[in-house]
């Protein structure tokens, strides 16, 4: 049996994630597992937020701030998508990234981008691009 770090299992982390947005829903209190007293990260987030904004050549601070221009809801729906669908973050903690209240609006977004693969849209041209970016030891391609 060959043993992973936790890092590399997006599916335990994804579970983790859950378990800590539930009890911080019933009870909360915010939680933070720590493992051998070193918090575990997912730096994924973090290299896709970064890869989004010198795409798109934006902040991550104009990314999560309301506007609407069309540069800006481009990079957030794709944020989202991809976080979501391809490195399975739950709906909650992606928008809570983007600055959202409601996991509705990350719905949304994968609804749409969903939609332009099946028509083919120009906005396509941009996720593959952006996915083409991602390094492949930290993809899960699940897209």
């Amino acid at each position: 049996m060959s043993w992973k770090k936790i890092e590399e299992m997006p599916c335990v982390l994804s579970a983790i994630r859950k378990a800590e947005n539930k009890i911080k829903e019933l009870t909360g209190i915010e939680v933070t597992l720590s493992v051998n007293s070193i918090e575990i990260t997912d730096e994924r987030k973090s290299i896709l937020q970064d890869i989004i904004c010198d795409y798109f050549q934006v902040s991550w601070k104009e990314v999560r701030c309301k506007k609407r221009t069309q540069r800006l809801v481009n990079a957030r729906h794709i944020y989202m998508y991809l976080a979501h669908k391809q490195f399975e973050y739950i709906q909650e903690e992606v928008a809570a990234d983007v600055n959202l209240q409601d996991h509705s609006s990350v719905w949304n977004a994968v609804k749409k981008i969903d939609g332009y693969y099946k028509v083919g849209d120009k906005l396509i041209d941009h996720v593959e691009a952006i996915k083409n970016l991602i390094p492949q030891d930290i993809s899960n391609e699940k897209v």
